[in-house]
This record gives C-alpha cells, sequence and structure tokens, in this order.
C-alpha cells in the first residue's frame, strides 16, 4: 500500500494568496466599494457583476427574466444539480440538452430536438476546463428567440477573458475548487444594459455575507491545503476505510459551496453580497494571476491525453483551449480501475456527486439525454496535474487499460 496519494483535484491557492485571504477577513472592507473596485478591474464596459456564487447570479437572472411559470430553460445536459434546483425553485421546467461527445456541449440539432413553444433560455455549460465555438448554438438560438447564457464556472483561462460575445450572459466562477480560486465569489458579464440594471436593482435588497462566514470557510480551507498533500491525504484515506466511512462523500462534503438541509430550499442560501473580504480577495488574485501556472496544467494534461490515444477516451477531445480543471475519461470497468490506481498512488474517482446528468422532465419523455448519461455512467477523474511525479502520471494508461487487455503486449 503506497504512503501518498495524490488526490483528484488541488486548490488552485498557495500559503501566500491563503493568507492574503485571511489578512483580507481582519482589515474594515466595504462591500459597495470593494465590489465597484472588483467590477471596474475585471471589465471597462460598466458590463460585469460580482456575486456571492454563480449560482447567486443564476438566481437573479432568473428573477430578472421574471418568465411565465412552466416556461423551459434548457441546459446542457451535464451540470451541477443545484442549477436543475434553480430552475425549478422559479416555477420553470429544466429541459436537458444532451451533448456531442467531442464537445461536451449541445449542438444545434440537439437543442432543436429539446426545443418546444414553452423554451425561453439555452444555459451552455463548457465542460472541465475546456471550451466550444458557440457560433453555431447562438445562430439556433436566434433563429428561435431563445436567450443564449453561456456557463464558464469551470473553464476559467485568464482574467482578460469576458466570454462569448454571442451569449446575453456569461459565468465564471472563483468557488473554493475552481481555478484562480477565491474561496468563493463569482463574476457575470451581462450583454443587456437594461436587464443588467434589474438584476443590480435585486441584488443591492440582499443582505452582505458576514465577514465571519467566509472567514470560517478561509479556516476550512487551511485543512484542505494541508489534506490534499499526498501523505494526509492517503492517511486520512486509509483512516475512512477503516471506520468504513466513504472517503469520496467525505471530500466532496468538505468542498461544497452551500449544502441545503433535507427539505429546505436552495435560493435562501444563495441570496447574499459577497462581504468586502471576499471581494478584496477575488480582485488579488485576478491581478496577480501568473499565466504560466494555468499553462503548466495544461500542457501536462495534454501530454497525458496524448498517452492515453488508443486505451481509452478521453472527454472533451474536440474542446478548444483545454485547461484540464478536471482530467475526465471514461471506463466499463471503474471500480478495478480505482482500485488498481489507488494502490499505485492516484486518487482516481468513478464520476462525482457535484455533476449530474439533467433528467427529462415527466411532461417531456421523448428527450432522454442518451449521451449524457452514458457518459456519467462511464466517467472517471483522474489526477492530473504539475505537482504529480512524472513516473506516476506516465504509469496512467496502463492502470486506465481495460482489465480485459492488461498483460497484452
Amino acid at each position: 500500500m503506497t504512503l501518498r496519494l495524490y488526490p483528484r483535484l488541488r486548490l488552485d491557492l498557495s500559503w501566500r494568496e491563503w493568507a492574503f485571504a485571511a489578512s483580507a477577513c481582519a482589515r474594515s472592507a466595504s462591500a459597495e466599494e470593494e465590489a465597484a473596485a472588483l467590477e471596474a478591474t475585471w471589465t471597462p464596459h460598466a458590463d460585469g457583476l460580482a456575486t456571492l456564487s454563480v449560482r447567486s447570479a443564476f438566481d437573479l437572472y432568473l428573477s430578472a427574466l421574471d418568465l411565465p411559470r412552466g416556461s423551459e430553460v434548457l441546459l446542457s445536459a451535464v451540470t451541477i444539480p443545484d442549477m436543475v434546483r434553480l430552475v425549478r425553485e422559479h416555477g420553470l421546467v429544466p429541459v436537458p440538452v444532451d451533448l456531442d461527445e467531442g464537445t461536451l456541449t449541445p449542438t444545434p440539432e440537439t437543442a432543436e430536438r429539446a426545443y418546444s413553444p414553452k423554451s425561453r433560455v439555452l444555459v451552455v455549460a463548457h465542460l472541465f476546463g475546456g471550451h466550444r465555438d458557440l457560433g453555431p448554438l447562438a445562430a439556433w438560438a436566434r433563429s428561435r428567440n431563445v436567450r443564449l447564457v453561456e456557463d464558464s464556472a469551470q473553464a476559467f483561462r485568464s482574467p482578460d477573458e469576458r466570454g462569448s460575445p454571442l451569449a446575453d450572459l456569461t459565468f465564471f466562477s472563483f468557488g473554493s475548487i475552481k481555478t484562480l480560486t477565491a474561496l468563493g465569489g463569482g463574476l457575470t458579464r451581462v450583454t443587456d444594459p437594461a436587464l443588467l440594471a434589474r438584476m443590480r436593482a435585486l441584488h443591492s435588497t440582499w443582505p452582505i455575507q458576514s465577514t465571519a462566514r467566509f472567514a470560517r470557510k478561509v479556516a476550512k480551507s487551511a485543512g484542505l491545503l494541508i489534506l490534499q498533500q499526498p501523505v494526509p491525504f492517503a492517511l486520512a484515506e486509509r483512516l475512512c476505510a477503516a471506520r468504513g466511512r466513504d472517503f469520496d462523500q467525505l471530500i466532496l462534503s468538505s468542498i461544497r459551496g452551500f449544502p441545503v438541509p433535507p427539505g429546505a430550499q436552495l435560493r435562501p442560501l444563495l441570496q447574499f453580497r459577497p462581504c468586502g473580504a471576499l471581494l478584496r480577495t477575488l480582485r488579488h488574485r485576478l491581478e496577480t494571476f501568473d499565466p504560466m501556472r494555468l499553462g503548466r496544467r495544461a500542457a501536462q494534461g495534454e501530454s497525458v491525453a496524448a498517452a492515453l490515444r488508443g486505451v481509452v477516451p478521453v472527454l472533451g477531445q474536440e474542446q478548444l483551449g483545454r485547461t484540464h480543471w478536471l482530467f475526465a475519461t471514461q471506463s466499463e470497468d471503474r471500480d478495478a480501475v480505482v482500485a488498481r490506481s489507488r494502490t499505485r498512488g492516484l486518487d482516481v474517482a468513478a464520476g462525482a456527486s457535484n455533476i449530474t446528468a439533467v433528467p427529462r422532465p415527466d411532461e417531456r419523455p421523448d428527450l432522454p439525454p442518451l449521451v449524457a448519461e452514458r457518459i456519467m455512467n462511464r466517467m472517471l477523474f483522474v489526477p492530473v496535474y504539475p505537482e504529480i511525479p512524472w513516473h506516476r502520471l506516465a504509469a496512467i494508461p496502463e492502470l486506465l487499460r481495460p482489465s480485459s487487455t492488461l498483460g497484452r503486449p
């Protein structure tokens, strides 16, 4: 049994950056002034909005649209469960739009299959750190008078990026496990000034998140920074196994941003403006962004993807500008792959509960998201980042090879 276990994902946060967040909690900062400074730093066109999270911004967006109850929101068929939940809490109907396996995004053809006269919005999620050209989907959306929303929560590449000019909105997330994490916060570009004004007006009525709440998240992240080191991570995995606890669930619960108690609604948990300390931390992260750091991760992922060619399929092989926020593959032998990978020190995981295949609504039984469901049933997340020694990464093709072919020349 290895004494080192490299987790599937590392916090994109150094101890120096953590110390800045901690010090921001100790200083008095006006949330309004910090929000104005952050938005001005990010975009000079006064079309940006800083929120507590992407989910908070999505809630604002749906509130500002004020769509008739029963209207349909078309969603990329693989997304986070909270996006589906928010649509329902607004009295709207989430409808899955199946994916192209190469780009992991909908196509005009799958969007047309999902469309009905009740469709009002299409939300396209860029998954796992890659992008696709939105041109064809934007043309389809215009032809159907459907608003196009770009969810780039997993696909941040540069502080200079504002998203596709073809989208009505673009979301970026800086939550705990995201690229360039500020341990919270989201930025949204809104092209329609009238819509942005309505969102701002609604946002101004929300209370400000307490600094103490953000400080607790900062303190918790210190434990995660320690735990993500390979030796502590291996010890934690062994301890969970000895006590019969689900290690994957422990990790997921420690990074979940908005845990919802049974029977409760999600929206009240999201309806806060970010505190000054969070906003100051996010502005600092944007101003000190190191493109070389992200470039090393992207290059590492591309090297492993090349080594896996002909062994197992890597998801999103036709995406543009892949940064490999997560490195996802597929296998029909997931349990065996996970078991032997962990004996070699790599925390390969079979899927994740923080993303889901969007279920088809009862009133649309003709819309099974077959590609999305197949992906979710076979998905594996593999740790691929520069902090992992190359000799361990070099073992990945053999570890992921189907059991039936192991040992073959």
